[in-house]
């Protein structure tokens, strides 16, 4: 029994104490892994990174990060050209900081990095991003009135089962008129645009596939 206790003491030993001149020292605590701050937030299904191209999104982040650094000397990320008023010509610096921000690697979502970033250079996750990573493109707003028009007289259908939330259209509204258009172009913007996880529309999700996206192409 004693000599069973020796054996189970040297083995834990050998597991904690490093080994003598030459040889190797083991602690038996691995290094947490770190990944990037980018990586982490492409495994948080409620938050998208802001693309480069979303300037009306930058826009409202830059606003956002001026209004919680006013009047500091320093602000949150120590951008450089920062002063107490007049920073408006910042907001490529701000966008860049983000950006390089992305790359830095961390080992988890409790790093106040990965908290800063998400505050000033994320967005939620909308009903589109879902819809995109299924092969649909959202119609564009402007440049595709055929295509609106077309959907405009289907879904205007008796026959038609699939509804978007909160889009209605009226037996005597028409294609050709711009107001009653537009009830059906935003009413699929206000969905598209909606947070992944809103009921309403996940409800409806058949209906904005079908007269809000075009299906991708396969080929």
């Amino acid at each position: 029994m004693e000599g069973a206790t020796i054996a189970k003491i040297a083995v834990i030993s050998a597991g904690s104490l490093g080994v003598g001149a030459g040889g190797f020292y083991y602690s038996g605590i691995l290094t947490p892994q770190k990944s990037s701050i980018k990586d982490l937030i492409s495994k948080n299904k409620a938050t998208k990174m802001i693309l480069q191209e979303e300037s009306d999104r930058w826009s409202k982040a830059w606003t956002k990060y001026k209004e919680a650094n006013k009047d500091n000397d320093r602000d949150s990320w120590g951008l450089e050209g920062w002063k107490k008023t007049d920073n408006d010509g910042l907001s490529s610096v701000f966008k860049d900081k983000c950006l390089k921000e992305s790359k830095v690697k961390i080992s988890n979502e409790n790093d106040p990095r990965y908290k800063n970033f998400v505050q000033w250079c994320t967005r939620t996750t909308e009903i589109q991003d879902q819809l995109i990573e299924e092969g649909y493109s959202p119609i564009p707003q402007s440049g595709q009135d055929e295509k609106w028009k077309a959907n405009f007289d289907e879904y205007k259908k008796t026959e038609n089962t699939k509804k978007i939330h909160s889009v209605s259209l009226d037996t005597g509204d028409s294609k050709d008129n711009t107001s009653h258009l537009n009830k059906l172009k935003n009413g699929c913007k206000s969905a598209l645009e909606a947070p992944f996880n809103d009921q309403n529309y996940l409800n409806s999700l058949e209906g904005v596939k079908r007269w809000c996206t075009t299906k991708n192409s396969t080929v």
